[in-house]
C-alpha cells in the first residue's frame, strides 16, 4: 500500500507542476505580446508598465497588468493549454475569479493555445459579466468554512 501511495502522490506532484509550467509558459507569452502590442501602437510607455502580478500575488485574480492603447487598464486571466483550439474543451476559473471578473470591468480572459509547440491566443473578453450564451460556468468545487470551532474526531 505504502509504494501505490508514494506513486500516486509523485504522479499527483508531476502533474501539479506540468500545470503549473503550461500556466507560466502561457502568462509568458501573453506578457509579452501585450508589451509587443502597445509597443506597435506607438506606446512604449505604456508597454513599460504592463505587469506580471502572479509571479509575485496570486490573490488579485488575474495575472497580468496591461494597457489598451488608449491607456485603459486591462486586468488579464490567462487560462493555458496545450491542446488546440479545435481540441478545447474549457478551462478552470477560481472561485476569486470569478468574484473579481464580476466587480472588475476591466478583468478578461486571454485564452492561450499550443503553448508547447506555437502558441496562439484570443482574448475571450469578460466571459462573467458578458451577456453572450457562447459560455456557460458551471461550479467545479465548493470552499467550505466552518461556523464553529472545528470538532476533532477520535
Amino acid at each position: 500500500i505504502r509504494s501505490l501511495s508514494r506513486a500516486a502522490l509523485e504522479s499527483r506532484i508531476r502533474a501539479a507542476r506540468e500545470r503549473e509550467r503550461i500556466g507560466f509558459l502561457g502568462e509568458e507569452f501573453v506578457f509579452s505580446r501585450e508589451q509587443d502590442r502597445l509597443k506597435s501602437a506607438g506606446r512604449d510607455d505604456l508597454a513599460g508598465r504592463v505587469r506580471w502580478v502572479a509571479l509575485n500575488d496570486s490573490t488579485p485574480g488575474y495575472d497580468l497588468l496591461s494597457f489598451a492603447s488608449d491607456g485603459a487598464v486591462r486586468h488579464i486571466e490567462v487560462k493555458a493549454t496545450r491542446k488546440t483550439p479545435e481540441s478545447d474543451q474549457g478551462f478552470w476559473l477560481s472561485e476569486n475569479e470569478r468574484k473579481v471578473a464580476e466587480d472588475d470591468e476591466s478583468w478578461q480572459v486571454v485564452r492561450v493555445w499550443g503553448v508547447d509547440t506555437t502558441p496562439s491566443c484570443a482574448d475571450l473578453g469578460n466571459i462573467v459579466r458578458s451577456d453572450s450564451s457562447r459560455w456557460t460556468l458551471t461550479a467545479g468545487s465548493w470552499f467550505v468554512v466552518p461556523n464553529e470551532v472545528w470538532e476533532m474526531a477520535d
